[in-house]
């Protein structure tokens, strides 16, 4: 430690921290003493308890407005669970209103049941009683045949075989013993016993002739066959499941017996066997018999495809032919007769081993409809991915046929009709319709040069004008594109790797904003992609609506959402909850 300096010793000036006198040698330290008088002040102490007060007060304010936060939140809980118990009340006194009166109407029924029985008994045993016959059978038999004792052999034969089935009927067995019941309740049974037995066989026998004349006609007919292919084909039943359901609709599996056994329903007291379906082999005879068009085999490819003129006139027959789908067309702008197809491709993961491409064509013109599978037809099934070249082959042929059909009149059903043609909006068939590409890119929209940078933006829109954010693509800007791409690839050196050529490609059209990689595979119609109603739930646009879906949870305007996704009239949806938030 440095000694003490004396009052006469001047300290040092080169450090304001040095305790050595002046001009000492060496280095300057740093172990002069330091008086904190400041300390020790009023002043001092006054701001240091002002901001400790300041610290406390902030730190209390926080834990106010936490509690407070708490407190709304509570109140809020308790209001939520306060309406949900209302809500549930109302549906369990509904639920309870409407089991009192079902109650209520069971018994109704159930006295009304006892009542027209007793009306019918009471009927049955006055006409046994009077003996009567209400058509007059037995008198016409009177009348034909002589009851004398000389009647004729045939009609002596006629009534042996009558009694005989009457009394094999009522008793059963051989044919001595039920011979021989018949002496007895002959000799020994009333008339009235004798006449029910007899007017029962009768009956039975007349109502099962019946029954089973019925039921011949209605499985020969062509409801039967319709009502069996709708069961088949609208459930996707299998061979084995389509006998399994007829076979559970007509028998019962007994299982003490290990059988099955036949289902009968109770008809005037006898049983009737329920009628079976039409069988499977009747079905498939008539869908096989069904004309669906030609159907070609793609040479050097495992699939089959049809033409695209073909399809179309069937589907436009058909919906014109079948009254109660021609009632059910929509026309847009007043434009009658005129369809609107859409085309699409849709694959099987390109990961799984067998993938497959079906090519459908569907109509605008179906309304709500169009989200149906039983309305989307099949244009082509390839056991190929869905951007194989045999699949380029395709579509150029598609596109062909479609170009020729749309600037013509069509005449189907004596109705003169014209087509449109508009591209399927899945975004991944999209970019390779288009020969872009995918959405993955720098510039990631088939409908305009929106960058990633930029599709965030709020309030932009796609148009030609000025004032307008994003352009949209034109095949002439297509082909231009392409031919530079073109160019640029010939400009690089040929001994490179090909994944440096593909990254120096890549460079350059995300630089220059290019996304074409060579001419649409659709022609024309890649002009006429942009985002329709058949898509909205899947690829980007699901992005979009759970954005939207979430905001107006947070904003309790979960009932406004719904509103808007569910009412017909709202042509935009997202426009107009966008409006709404």
């Amino acid at each position: 430690m440095a000694a003490p300096r004396t009052t006469t010793e001047e300290a040092c000036r080169q450090s304001r921290k040095c305790s050595k006198v002046a001009g000492h040698k060496g280095r300057c330290n740093s172990e002069k003493p330091v008086n904190s008088f400041w300390e020790s002040s009023s002043v001092f102490k006054l701001n240091t308890r002002k901001r400790k007060l300041f610290e406390e007060e902030k730190q209390s304010d926080e834990k106010r407005l936490l509690l407070n936060d708490q407190e709304e939140a509570l109140e809020k809980t308790e209001r939520l669970i306060h309406t949900e118990l209302n809500k549930k009340e109302k549906e369990l006194c509904d639920l309870l209103n409407g089991f009192q009166e079902m109650k209520t109407l069971a018994e109704s029924t159930k006295k009304e049941l006892s009542v027209v029985t007793q009306q019918n008994e009471h009927l049955k045993s006055m006409i046994s009683s009077l003996g009567l016959d209400c058509k007059q059978f037995s008198k016409s038999k009177r009348e034909q045949n002589s009851t004398s004792a000389d009647t004729k052999s045939t009609t002596r034969h006629r009534r042996r075989k009558e009694t005989e089935k009457a009394l094999t009927f009522i008793h059963g067995g051989t044919p001595g013993s039920y011979h021989g019941a018949w002496d007895y309740i002959v000799a020994n049974g009333p008339k009235e016993l004798v006449g029910e037995f007899i007017t029962g066989y009768k009956r039975g026998k007349y109502l099962q002739e019946v029954f089973e004349k019925a039921m011949k006609e209605h499985q020969a007919s062509p409801e039967a066959l319709k009502q069996a292919i709708a069961t088949k084909y609208q459930n996707f039943l299998s061979r084995r499941k389509f006998n399994l359901v007829c076979k559970t609709q007509t028998s019962y599996f007994n299982a003490e017996s290990e059988v099955w056994v036949p289902r009968n329903v109770k008809c005037v007291g006898l049983d009737l066997r329920v009628p079976r379906p039409a069988s499977n082999a009747a079905v498939d005879k008539f869908v096989k018999e069904l004309n669906i068009g030609t159907v070609n085999q793609i040479p050097n490819a495992p699939g089959v495809s049809r033409t695209m003129t073909g399809l179309l006139f069937m589907i436009i027959d058909l919906h014109l032919r079948v009254p109660h789908l021609a009632k059910k067309l929509v026309w847009f702008n007043d434009l009658e007769n005129h369809f609107i197809f859409q085309f699409s491709d849709d694959g099987a993961p390109e990961t799984s081993q067998m993938t497959m491409s079906i090519g459908s064509l569907t109509m605008w013109n179906l309304g709500d409809r169009v989200r149906s599978s039983d309305f989307q037809y099949l244009l082509h099934c390839v056991s190929l991915g869905e951007k194989h070249e045999v699949l380029e082959n395709l579509w150029k042929q598609h596109t062909d046929e479609m170009a020729l059909l749309e600037g013509n009149i069509i005449t189907v059903c004596g109705k003169k009709c014209t087509v449109e043609f508009q591209p399927s909006t899945d975004m991944c068939w999209q970019s390779w319709a288009n020969n872009e590409l995918n959405q993955a890119a720098t510039y990631p929209s088939p409908y305009a040069n929106i960058h990633k940078g930029s599709f965030c933006t709020m309030g932009g829109s796609i148009g030609c004008s000025p004032t307008d954010t994003w352009k949209p693509y034109s095949n002439a800007d297509r082909s231009e594109d392409a031919k530079k791409v073109a160019k640029f690839m010939s400009t690089v050196k040929s001994t490179l790797t090909e994944k440096s050529k593909h990254d120096k490609k890549l460079a350059y059209m995300a630089e220059n904003g290019i996304r074409q990689l060579g001419p649409p595979r659709i022609g024309q119609f890649a002009d006429r992609q942009r985002p329709e109603p058949l898509h909205c739930e899947i690829n980007a646009w699901q992005q979009i609506l759970s954005i939207i879906y979430l905001e107006f949870v947070k904003r309790d305007m979960f009932d406004v959402f719904v509103k808007v996704l569910g009412r017909s009239q709202f042509y935009l949806p997202f426009y107009t909850l966008y409006q709404i938030l």
